[in-house]
């Protein structure tokens, strides 16, 4: 068990170096906890409810990545960083 969140909105954020548009699910932690002190964990230290940012799309491509990084040919590739990128080490 541990502290309740609901979903509160969506959100899009533009990056302002890239221009890029992200887009967020954005849940909130309830007011209304089972415990005194879940009610204390729900909150951040300056007093608001603590927020969870949660980006799908972002996910997907970690998945994608690794995915890529666990095939015969990614592995390969990411076995020879060793020799490519470190070898002063």
């Amino acid at each position: 068990y541990g502290v309740k969140f609901s979903f509160k909105c969506n959100q899009q954020r533009k990056d302002c170096t890239t221009g890029q548009v992200r887009n967020f699910k954005i849940y909130e932690a309830d007011e209304v906890q089972k415990t005194p002190e879940l009610e204390q964990l729900a909150k951040t230290a300056s007093g608001w409810q603590r927020q969870i940012r949660y980006n799908p799309n972002w996910n997907q491509l970690k998945e994608k990545a690794k995915e890529v990084l666990q095939s015969p040919e990614g592995r390969h590739i990411y076995s020879m960083r060793k020799y490519d990128v470190e070898p002063i080490f």
